[in-house]
This record gives C-alpha cells, structure tokens and sequence, in this order.
C-alpha cells in the first residue's frame, strides 16, 4: 500500500475525509459552530466542509465549554479567551509573562533583556494549519534560547548544541506556571528570569488546597484550572497524567546537570528554581 492511500485509509478511520486540512484554527472552528447554533443542519454543514458529523459535534462541546451568550451575542468565557483569543492582554492584563535575563546573580534594573510576551496560550493557526501567532510556552522558550549560550557537543561524528537549560523542563515549568497560577491576582505577569546561575519560573498565587512543594515532587496532582490544563495538556504542553514536576522537571534536570530544582512556595507566589552549573548533556530526542 502506497504512504498516500496509508495517510488517506488513516484519515478515514479517525473520521476526517481524505483532502481535509490536518488542522483547523479555532476560529474557523468557531465559525463553523456558530452557523449550527444559528440552525444550519449538521448534515449539509459536515458535506460542505467534508467534516465528518461526529467531529462537529466534538467542536461543538468544545466551543461551548469556552464560550458564553449574554443578550445574544457569544463572547469567549475567560477561559476561552486565555487559550485561543487573538489578543488577552486586552481583556486579562495579568494573561502574560514577564521574561527578563539578568547578567548577574540577583535582580538588577539593567537587564540584558526585558520582555512582556503576550498572546494566547496556544499557537493560533491559520486554515493550512500554519502558525500565525506563537503561543507563550513557545515565546517563552524561544526567549531562553536567544538568551543564553548553547555549548556544541559531539553524539559519533555529529555536531549536536546543548542549551544551558533543558526545552522539555523549560515548557513544562512554563506550561504549569500558565494553566495553574491564579488568574484572580491582577497586575501581575507569570515571570520568566534568567541569572547567571540559574533560571526562574515564578507563578501568582500560593498553591491550592493541600498541595505542597514535597507532595509535588513525590506526584501528587491538583488543577487550579482544569478546562486550561485539559487543553494544554491535549496540545502536549503539560504533562498528561498531572505529574510534570516528577515525571519532566526533577529527572530532566538531573540528567542535564545532576542539580536538583527548587519549589519554593512563598505568600503570594510559587517559584520554580533550574541550576546552571555551566557543565550539561544535550537532550536526546531520537
């Protein structure tokens, strides 16, 4: 059987017609819900765009779990806003991160880089499914990258660069800060901050409940914000069982550098602390 007709038999089999993008944007999603809440019947709807009915049911709950409709119109639920709108920061100031590299051990005003990254949580798509709009885990892990220094590494003959800081930890520390800070605290920013030494990952707001940096490290699992964390786990940003801080976070640093992270739970806030000790091993992604 021929790769194509593979990639078609497959396509059929998860419901979605062969010639259909593999990625929809969710605003086009969207706007195909909302013409079956005007009425539209699903039948011809699923004919016109060569979606199956079953799928458009599947976005229909979606769009429902993120929207709301007041005197008629729908509006993205603050949920829905921080995952998929074009623009947070307009209706959620507190929606961003705050990234900054300082040249030496401790805060200074005259940072090597000061940044508000602002967008939605994740990536914005257009009809082909190319990103139009990086999503902040990738802004922030892109910020990291253009502020610190790769070290070049030898795997047999081939050249492989090493970041000071591992990408998987890095994006499931930034990924948890984002779905389980506490949105209620305004005027203030997830913070990214880059030291000499170490790297910093500081979300707003104590733990919730009963959770403890300890309970954490040995996989106790919590969701301040569970439609967020359902999402971003679906997009592959947070850990799929709940438990990153064991499972991504401690074993990646330890393998990178031999440190271990720091969870630092103070009054208003909940830290996660990375050492650079200037010696690493690259990431094995084959």
């Amino acid at each position: 059987m021929s790769r194509s007709t593979e990639e078609q038999d497959s396509a059929k089999s998860r419901g979605r017609p062969e010639g259909l993008p593999k990625r929809w944007s969710a605003q086009r999603k969207a706007e195909v819900v909302l013409r079956l809440l005007r009425g539209e019947d699903i039948g011809e709807v699923s004919r016109e765009i060569r979606v199956a009915p079953p799928e458009l049911e599947r976005w229909r709950r979606v769009f429902l779990d993120f929207s709301t409709v007041t005197a008629g119109r729908t509006a993205p639920t603050v949920d829905g806003t921080l995952l998929f709108g074009k623009n947070p920061k307009r209706a959620l100031p507190q929606s961003g991160i705050r990234a900054l590299c300082h040249p030496g051990e401790e805060p200074d005003y005259a940072t090597r880089a000061d940044e508000d990254l602002r967008g939605p949580l994740v990536p914005l798509l257009n009809e082909g499914g190319a990103i139009v709009e990086a999503g902040l885990v990738d802004q922030a892990w892109d910020f990291v990258r253009r502020n610190t220094t790769p070290s070049a590494h030898l795997r047999g003959t081939r050249r492989v660069d090493c970041w000071e800081y591992p990408e998987s930890v890095i994006r499931e520390a930034v990924g948890n800060a984002l779905v389980h800070r506490d949105y209620s605290i305004t005027g203030t920013d997830v913070t990214l901050a880059i030291y000499s030494n170490r790297l910093e990952v500081v979300s707003p707001g104590r733990l919730p409940n009963t959770v403890t940096p300890d309970g954490m490290k040995s996989g106790m699992r919590y969701a301040r914000n569970q439609n967020l964390v359902n999402v971003m786990r679906d997009y592959g940003y947070v850990d799929a069982r709940g438990m990153g801080v064991r499972n991504q976070i401690i074993p990646g640093m330890r393998a990178h550098n031999g440190t271990e992270p720091e969870l630092l739970e103070e009054e208003h806030r909940f830290a996660v602390r990375l050492w650079n000790t200037g010696e690493s091993k690259p990431e094995d992604h084959d």
